[in-house]
């Protein structure tokens, strides 16, 4: 049996379940593009916060220290690409920076543990050894 307007869902055990069909609901054409708006402006903010925060943990590892731009230009050098009086140049302005770094201790920002030089104080401290001779560490005499 077919009612205008009602649907049949089901029959079990001799029960049928009747419901109304829903009447179709007009939108007005404003909710939509307010709702259309808000949205953009959410999904606009959310890949703006996605940039700021990737651009922010890049910076934190970009961290090149003077001992990085030494040994930079030093293979520029070695290239043939800087003469030596550039290098000469370049290496004057950066040793002040470089002695300045070295002088702060050294910590494991993840380990917060103190440097390596505080933590062992039993290592020795001596300058490292003269290079060998090589013509005294040959063992066998030079042939004439």
């Amino acid at each position: 049996m077919a009612i205008r307007g009602v649907e049949t869902v089901g029959v079990t055990a001799g029960t049928v379940l009747i419901v109304a069909a829903p009447k179709s609901v007009q939108i007005p054409s404003e909710i939509w593009l307010v709702t259309a708006g808000l949205v953009a402006i959410l999904v606009l903010g959310v890949a703006l916060i996605a940039w700021v925060s990737r651009w922010h943990r890049r910076q934190g590892q970009e961290i090149v220290t003077a001992h990085d731009q030494l040994v930079a230009f030093r293979l520029l050098y070695e290239r043939g690409e800087l003469s030596h009086d550039e290098y000469q140049r370049i290496r004057a302005q950066l040793l002040p920076r470089l002695k300045e770094q070295s002088a702060r201790p050294m910590v494991d920002p993840t380990a917060g543990k103190p440097p390596l030089a505080e933590a062992s104080p039993s290592l020795p401290t001596s300058s490292p050894p003269a290079p060998l001779d090589p013509a005294a560490d040959s063992p066998d005499p030079p042939l004439n």
